[in-house]
């Protein structure tokens, strides 16, 4: 198997397990693409999110 320095990642869903995915990746240097359904404010539901995921986003450097 030959080895890819330049692997391009695809990211299917924009929820939160996706967008973090997406941007560890990034972070990671990987040329990521996001795809899923634009994202929808209507219906005014929010995401609770567990300690793993907040070090996670906290490492990543976009815990507000």
């Amino acid at each position: 198997m030959e080895h890819n320095d330049k692997a391009r990642i695809l990211v299917a869903g924009g929820g939160p397990a996706g967008l973090i995915a997406a941007l560890g990746f990034a972070d990671a240097g990987f040329d990521v693409t996001l795809v899923g359904p634009d994202a929808s404010s209507g219906d005014g539901r929010t995401t609770a999110l567990m300690n793993p995921a907040l070090k996670v986003l906290d490492r990543l450097g976009v815990l507000a």
